[in-house]
């Protein structure tokens, strides 16, 4: 996604942004990692207006997630964490 994403126009990056909530929202836990692991890139790239507005609420949800598999989640969420301080 942030290869793509730094280089599309406004209409494909709000495409790019649902695709990826959707992705973040998988009920497969390898999907989940996947598209979690890949959030602080898309982050780095991303407008920060953007982020908050579509990005964010999947953020809080997937950091929140409560079970034994969610660990590498919550380690991806702090990665992002350190791109949106930046």
């Amino acid at each position: 996604f942030p290869a793509v994403y730094q280089f599309a126009s406004d209409t494909v990056k709000a495409d790019l942004r649902k695709l990826y909530v959707g992705l973040c929202n998988d009920d497969a836990p390898m999907v989940k990692r996947a598209a979690a692991r890949h959030l602080a890139g898309l982050t780095a790239v991303m407008d920060k207006k953007d982020f908050f507005g579509s990005i964010q609420p999947t953020f809080a949800k997937l950091a929140g997630e409560d079970t034994d598999w969610q660990d590498v989640i919550r380690v991806e969420m702090v990665k992002t964490l350190v791109v949106l301080a930046e």
